[in-house]
């Protein structure tokens, strides 16, 4: 389980937002009901809102990176994904 799920304390969570609700407003949702601690996993600051540069957000299977970033609109039945991005070097030897 990611950071991320221990924070919502599940991998999983229904959420109703007002109808043309934006990424950013789930993220402000979020952090009024889960607290800091979600935030030191999601954000790099506050005001202005920022993602970590690591922390991949997707709406229905596409990064909002690729969409309009916080400024998503998320409609009724959306999947909305928080995932750290993994890395590192493989070496062979």
């Amino acid at each position: 389980m990611t950071q991320i799920a221990k924070v919502f304390g599940a991998k999983e969570q229904n959420i109703a937002l007002e109808d043309g609700a934006l990424v950013r407003n789930l993220i402000v949702f979020l952090s009024d009901k889960h607290g800091d601690a979600l935030l030191v996993h999601l954000l790099k600051s506050r005001d202005p809102l920022e993602l970590i540069p690591h922390v991949s957000i997707q709406v229905n299977g596409r990064n909002i990176r690729f969409l309009n970033g916080l400024d998503t609109v998320l409609r009724d039945g959306d999947d909305v994904f928080f995932m750290p991005l993994l890395g590192g070097v493989v070496k062979h030897f």
